[in-house]
């Protein structure tokens, strides 16, 4: 990952945000992509977003917060710790 903040290529903001995410929280991808796909990148996939969200709160509570982004793929992710 350093490589890619060195490189100032065009989308490349994209991998070290993701990167950055997903080493505090856990991302759950309803998605057409293939599975392997996103779990050799740390996503779990899913094909519903009802299944992702009872996942989300068997882990974290009924009281958790989750995030939901619609369209994520031209979302880059931004937190007040970053």
């Amino acid at each position: 990952m350093n490589k890619a903040k060195e490189r100032k290529s065009f989308g490349c903001h994209k991998a070290v945000k993701l990167h950055e995410v997903l080493e505090r929280t856990k991302i759950y991808a309803v998605t057409e992509i293939p599975s392997k796909a996103l779990e050799a990148i740390g996503m779990e996939s899913f094909t519903d977003v009802q299944d992702a969200l009872e996942k989300a709160t068997s882990l974290k509570g009924k009281d958790s917060q989750v995030l939901v982004v619609d369209d994520a793929g031209v979302a880059v992710p931004v937190s007040e710790t970053s």
